[in-house]
């Protein structure tokens, strides 16, 4: 059976003079999606999925280079 498993971006630098889908992850947001990589949750992802924002693309890259997934950021509204 499929399973879905959702994984939202951790700390992000606040800029107020920046969009939000443009902001980036803190250096704490960037070693908080590492420590993600030691979960025995992600074991049995199959596929990565993420939004065009730059902090979402940052972690499923970071999965898809630890579980060697093929990845490519989409428009989440062309998966549906």
């Amino acid at each position: 059976m499929s399973k879905l498993i959702f994984i939202t971006h951790p700390k992000v630098v606040i800029d107020p003079d920046t969009p939000i889908h443009e902001w980036e992850l803190s250096d704490e947001g960037k070693k908080q999606a590492q420590r993600i990589l030691t979960s025995p949750v992600i074991e049995d992802i199959s596929r990565a999925y993420s939004s065009t924002e730059p902090k979402a693309i940052y972690v499923a890259e970071l999965l898809s280079q630890k579980l060697n997934l093929e990845f490519s950021d989409t428009n989440m509204k062309d998966c549906l």
